[in-house]
């Protein structure tokens, strides 16, 4: 059997590779679960926080293993290295990539979140209205009802 050097360096870009892969699976680390000893505004709160750090870990994750092949494929001579500094860059870039896709995405949850309690809002203030146009319908029925009544009345003398 004959020893290639090769192999030997790429052994940092497996592990970072792999690592970065690994990071990215487990960045919600379960901990957006429900837990029931919670109020639900703060397990809402829990699994908003989990999928915002999923998100920035897939990013990174992402990133890093983008920039480790990239790293590989231009490195030159030293691909080991070249592939570690795309992994680190790629890593830091796709977190920020991340960041900014999670805050995109809570923003918008949380205008979602700010229409539905409108449109809530709208469906009750549009049920009172309607029990009181049913209301007001009632009493001029009744109205009609006692004037219609009282013509009887008029005309019997």
């Amino acid at each position: 059997m004959v020893f290639r050097w090769s192999a030997l360096r790429l052994w940092p870009v497996a592990f970072v590779v792999s690592a970065a892969i690994l990071l990215a699976g487990c960045a919600g680390g379960g901990s957006g679960g429900y837990d029931p000893s919670l109020s639900p505004a703060e397990n809402q709160l829990r699994q908003s926080n989990a999928r915002f750090n999923q998100t920035v870990g897939t990013g990174a994750g992402a990133g890093a293993l983008l920039g480790a092949v990239a790293g590989l494929a231009l490195g030159g001579r030293n691909r080991s290295q070249a592939a570690l500094i795309g992994a680190a860059a790629g890593g830091a870039l796709g977190a920020g990539a991340g960041f900014a896709v999670a805050r995109n995405n809570l923003s918008r949850a949380s205008s979602e979140a700010q229409f539905n309690d409108a449109i809530q809002k709208a469906a009750a203030d549009a049920n009172a209205f309607r029990a009181s146009a049913q209301a007001s319908q009632q009493i001029a029925d009744d109205a009609v009802a006692d004037t219609r009544k009282l013509k009887g009345q008029l005309q019997a003398g």
